[in-house]
């Protein structure tokens, strides 16, 4: 198992990449050439480099970075920054927020009630975020040398929805050109992907790996393609991710290489029709 995990982090990223791929879609991508979406996004990881890119998707260090650019009102509140767990004094914060690191996927903790949380588990859990390295499960470059960070942040809800809905935007060179409605249900442990064009037009495709939800047009969505754009402007692509809280817009996170290169769509023709808004 030791051997087989240093040959991982020496094969080239373009092999590594090349035989993930064909693990999950059981062929060889054409990186050279590429034509769908996904192709294009594993050209994306071995190939473009910004200098800002690992800026933007750092959780911690975007924060800055979007409030010199006057977007400070998009900003969720901030209880605390830490480097450890350890560090984390729980006295100070508030019965509900939530909890995560700034340089993975889906590394966080949404807490309700903290005088129920299991702290062993939960310190656990987190000292293992915290000695992963991101860049290690897909060669995503933007993730290999942030500095790791724990974020305690406010609490967000919609009164009487018990789940929130995150809006991606997929944008190419500066345009939003469609939507993807995300929600969790906590309960079912299930995810529901329902992608939209940018007039809230269901889109004729579907993700293979999630079901469909119904969704009403949030009021916002002029203003949250606008900043969409604006957010996205000089990039082939960026997925501006979005909230809208008691009508109120909040930034989630901006993002480049959505699932890897993993996220087919059905029916397939699609994956080319969506690559092809791509310029790489």
């Amino acid at each position: 198992m030791r051997i087989l995990k240093k040959l991982k982090k020496i094969i080239p990223s373009k092999i590594y990449l090349s035989l993930r791929y064909f693990k999950f879609y059981k062929k060889f991508p054409h990186i050279k050439n590429a034509k769908t979406f996904d192709e294009k996004i594993l050209k994306y990881i071995l190939y473009y480099r910004n200098d800002e890119m690992p800026t933007l998707v750092d959780k911690y260090l975007v924060r800055d970075y979007l409030s010199n650019k006057g977007y400070t009102q998009y900003l969720n509140k901030i209880h605390g920054i830490y480097d450890t767990f350890d560090d984390i004094d729980f006295t100070t914060l508030p019965t509900q927020f939530v909890l995560k690191t700034n340089h993975g996927c889906r590394f966080n903790i949404i807490v309700k009630d903290k005088s129920k949380i299991d702290m062993e588990a939960t310190k656990k859990k987190v000292n293992k975020w915290m000695k992963t390295n991101h860049y290690d499960y897909a060669r995503e470059w933007v993730y290999k040398d942030i500095k790791r960070k724990i974020i305690i942040e406010e609490y967000l809800e919609n009164k009487g929805d018990e789940f929130l809905t995150n809006y991606n935007f997929y944008c190419f060179n500066g345009q939003a050109k469609h939507v993807n409605a995300v929600e969790y249900n906590s309960l079912t442990k299930k995810w529901f992907v329902t992608p939209y064009y940018c007039d809230w037009i269901p889109c004729e495709f579907k993700y293979k790996t999630h079901k469909k939800a119904s969704h009403q047009q949030p009021l916002q969505l002029s203003k949250m393609v606008d900043l969409s754009n604006e957010l996205s402007k000089g990039y082939p692509f960026m997925r501006v991710d979005l909230y809208v809280v008691n009508q109120k817009i909040y930034i989630n996170e901006l993002t480049f290489f959505p699932s890897a290169g993993l996220y087919p769509r059905i029916p397939a023709s699609f994956d080319i029709i969506v690559g092809s808004l791509m310029s790489i």
